[in-house]
């Protein structure tokens, strides 16, 4: 077990965090980039209340930044990336700090953190070309444990959304020539 150094002290680690790289991911598109990681944070010390999530890249020109709790907005309860992905509420870290970011000594709390960033300068790596970033969590007393992580970059193709066909208006189901609107290309959505 290493211990971190903060404000020149040695502080013993108040978490052990494990990162699921299978799971977790960053995409790259054009203009914006996506990191989900897969974590589980288990307590070391008696009560650990998380207090905040900041992820880095240094050799980036813009750092990710950590999606805000869309429960304040939207009722659904449900992260949105800028690739389309969804993720439940219940399934994510982000909005897991305070109170709802308690963890009791040997208990584990798991997750995605969802971070995304919008820039015109993505770095050009390769498919599957490692990323580094950098993840620190502070705790209720401004302690902050720091993880390295390697992740491998996957791109995505950047696809402009088809138009609808016909024209219609907001009362009927007929486009103004009469015919049936059905042939309007649905977009998937991502799981």
């Amino acid at each position: 077990m290493k211990a971190n150094v903060q404000y020149g002290e040695i502080v013993e680690p108040w978490i052990r965090l494990h990162c699921y790289k299978t799971q977790s991911f960053v995409r790259v598109m054009r203009g914006a980039s996506m990191v989900g990681l897969y974590l589980r944070i288990m307590a070391l010390t008696q009560e650990v209340i998380l207090e905040h999530f900041e992820l880095s890249r240094p050799d980036w020109p813009v750092d990710p930044y950590i999606l805000d709790d869309p429960s304040v907005l939207n009722p659904a309860c449900a992260y949105r990336l800028l690739d389309g992905s969804d993720f439940h509420r219940d399934d994510v870290l982000n909005h897991r700090i305070g109170t709802e970011g308690t963890i009791r000594h040997r208990r584990v709390m798991s997750g995605f953190l969802l971070a995304q960033s919008f820039t015109s300068e993505v770095p050009e790596l390769p498919d599957r070309e490692r990323m580094s970033l950098v993840l620190a969590i502070t705790n209720q007393f401004d302690q902050v444990q720091v993880t390295s992580l390697d992740l491998p970059v996957q791109h995505i193709p950047f696809r402009f959304r088809p138009r609808a066909v016909g024209r219609r208006s907001l009362f009927d189901d007929e486009d103004s020539s009469g015919e049936n609107v059905s042939n309007v290309i649905q977009m998937p959505r991502r799981p």
